[in-house]
């Protein structure tokens, strides 16, 4: 056997050796979890709503990692295929002739491994030292944006349907969400005065009870079922024609909503969160209705003590039934509009946005719209590309006229800045995936990746 011939013979030796760890790398920890190789990526349901991803042992899909251990195993398989590289490479460039080990062939595979350790070592120096992670935030903006973010002054009514106690008595006359947005009307507050009357009422579903809400909207759906740990799930729904619960003050529960402080209605100009203010009412009027005593708003803490337990006090009050604290996620402008768009894309189904969630959303999109016609890519931002054609895009498939004041400023400020062409990426893919823009626009990810089982590192999800 001559020297080129013992080096490719060596290279299959290897390629052999590395699929033959690779397989029984994988079998042995599938052995060791007790899953069944063939459930790999497989999704199992449970009447309880329990959810497990049927994956490799050892590997954490969110974190895209494998555990210490098997990453020795992944990293030493990792040394033999770089070591195959090394004495290919040798023999596809002649490096035998160059460098005069064309007589024995087995001192140039010798000192090839020591070059596919160094290739290793390198690789780990420069991912460790050199390389920045993909959280890293990076330097400031070279080209800052040169606007600030500006609203027009005045309170925001909320529709009808959202009162001060999220209620509204069913009957009376209707009103568009339009008539709703552009009118200040108290209806709701005349309406809660008759509280023998049937009553629609918001509610914060969380946990399991969100479960059951979405199991009930998806009851004449064939095939659906629902997936993922119901824990720290939340969502708003509507339950319409519900008796009124026992009543408690109000007044009170609006003033510890708001901490304590003075709240005369959403005004963006003012502030523009929210600082879920329904959400908070929410759990204080149930927390009290159950018979829990809030916290004093006369008693002011003298000491750090006293002030931590008025604040551990006020903040049970707000816990939910599965033991977190739920919160309003909406400062970015570009979350809502994927869940919009998809609803959408898939025939507008009312079980995934009933005709109240989306007249929600028209609405939460129109009172965080600025001055200049534009939304940011967060609620606190000056407008942005990004921000602005999301959440256009959002309100037009939502029903929003096109020619209505909201659009209509919108429309101007994307035409003077350029047009969507100079939105970012993720924007991009969602105009693409609505057929208002050619897939050649945008640099997607291959739609094949997703066929890959969910364990391999470079699986979309």
């Amino acid at each position: 056997m001559n020297g080129v011939e013992y080096a490719w013979s060596t290279v299959g030796d290897l390629l052999r050796l590395s699929a033959t760890l690779t397989l029984a790398t994988l079998a042995a920890v599938n052995v060791f979890s007790g899953y069944p190789i063939e459930n790999i990526g497989q999704h199992t349901l449970h009447p309880k709503f329990q959810f497990r991803l049927q994956s490799i042992y050892g590997y954490d899909s969110s974190l895209g990692s494998w555990h210490p251990v098997l990453r020795s195993f992944i990293g030493f398989i990792a040394f033999l295929l770089i070591w195959a590289g090394v004495i290919s490479a040798g023999v596809i460039f002649n490096l035998f002739e160059a460098v005069n080990y064309e007589a024995d062939a087995r001192v140039w595979v010798q000192h090839s491994q020591y070059a596919a350790l160094a290739i290793c070592l390198m690789h780990l120096y420069i991912q460790r030292y050199m390389v920045k992670g993909v959280s890293h935030p990076g330097g400031p903006r070279e080209k800052k944006i040169r606007r600030v973010p500006h609203w027009d002054e005045g309170v925001r009514s909320l529709p009808s349907c959202f009162g001060a106690d999220a209620t509204v008595a069913s009957g009376g006359t209707k009103k568009s969400f339009w008539d709703n947005i552009m009118d200040n009307n108290s209806s709701s507050s005349r309406s809660r005065s008759n509280s023998d009357k049937k009553q629609s009422r918001w509610r914060c579903a969380v946990a399991e009870a969100s479960h059951e809400v979405t199991t009930l909207k998806f009851a004449g759906v064939k095939g659906a079922g629902m997936t993922g740990e119901p824990s720290g799930r939340q969502m708003w729904t509507l339950d319409e024609g519900k008796s009124c619960a026992t009543q408690v003050d109000e007044a009170l529960v609006q003033k510890l909503a708001c901490g304590g402080r003075e709240y005369d209605g959403f005004d963006p100009s003012k502030n523009p969160n929210s600082c879920d203010k329904i959400f908070r009412a929410q759990q204080i009027r149930n927390k009290m209705r159950e018979g829990a005593v809030p916290p004093s708003l006369d008693f002011i803490p003298s000491t750090a003590a006293e002030a931590a337990k008025k604040g551990f006090h006020f903040y049970s009050m707000l816990q939910t039934e599965d033991g977190h604290w739920a919160g309003d996620y909406g400062g970015p402008h570009f979350l809502m509009p994927g869940i919009i768009i998809a609803w959408y894309v898939m025939g507008k189904p009312d079980e995934l946005l009933d005709a109240h969630q989306r007249q929600m959303m028209l609405h939460y999109l129109s009172v965080h719209q600025q001055s200049d016609g534009g939304w940011g890519t967060h609620i606190e931002s000056p407008s942005t590309m990004f921000g602005t054609v999301m959440c256009y895009v959002s309100m037009r498939l939502l029903g929003a006229p096109k020619d209505s004041e909201a659009c209509t400023k919108a429309q101007t400020f994307i035409l003077n800045e350029g047009g969507a062409v100079y939105t970012s990426s993720w924007s991009k893919f969602w105009l693409c995936l609505l057929g208002c823009m050619e897939w050649e626009g945008h640099n997607s990810v291959p739609p094949e990746m997703w066929l890959l089982p969910n364990w391999f590192p470079f699986h979309p999800g």
